[in-house]
């Protein structure tokens, strides 16, 4: 990989810039409960770590863009983004040209459905990389 990039992706997953989510790129909801118990819903972005990356190609390429969608509803599922490049949609994993910019020729797996933190996900990308 290309450690330019490794270290921003690195930062970035660092900086409380992101806030971690779980199975999609990006999405804009979450349900949870607070500190008293009560049932909340947040609608602030969430990204996997591999949408962090697409959103670091992003911002240093000027290539692509997220745009967001509906569900069925949009009182219950306001919406995931999907990242857009060349018109091909992606929701859970990251275009061709994202891994060629960072020479990333196997991408490593990590379940996000059991939203491993950041931190363990680090580890991951410098033992692998």
């Amino acid at each position: 990989m290309n450690t330019e990039i490794k270290d921003k992706w690195i930062l970035a997953l660092t900086s409380g810039e992101y806030i971690q989510g779980d199975r999609e790129l990006c999405y804009a909801y979450d349900i949870k409960y607070n500190d008293s118990g009560e049932f909340v819903i947040s609608y602030e972005n969430r990204y996997s770590y591999y949408g962090v990356l697409c959103d670091i190609y992003m911002k240093e390429t000027g290539n692509g863009y997220w745009k967001k969608t509906y569900g069925r509803t949009k009182k219950w599922w306001p919406g995931k983004y999907v990242f857009i490049m060349n018109e091909f949609k992606y929701t859970n994993t990251i275009p061709i040209e994202i891994r060629s910019w960072a020479d990333i020729d196997n991408l490593p797996h990590i379940d996000n459905y059991k939203k491993v933190p950041f931190v363990d996900i680090i580890k991951t990308i410098h033992r692998i990389f």
